[in-house]
């Protein structure tokens, strides 16, 4: 498991936009895995402890005013 069992872990929960869910081509296809955009724009709407060593960052996509919009209807 990547994630492990013990130490310092991060998590990263993010609220995206114009992510491409990528799960049918991952190495890991019961995980939400979600490609994003080079020079997407995160920010961070919270820091949480979770469980012992483990941190989850909370980011939200911003959109950017003058940047190409890569997002799409769901």
């Amino acid at each position: 498991m990547f994630f492990g069992f013990e130490g310092a872990r991060t998590m990263f929960h993010i609220n995206s936009i114009s992510g491409v869910d990528i799960r049918a081509y991952s190495a890991s296809p019961l995980e939400a895995e979600i490609l994003l955009v080079p020079g997407t724009y995160l920010t961070v709407q919270g820091i949480l402890p979770v469980a012992a060593g483990v941190t989850m960052i909370q980011m939200d996509e911003t959109r950017v005013k003058g940047l190409v919009d890569f997002a799409r209807d769901q």
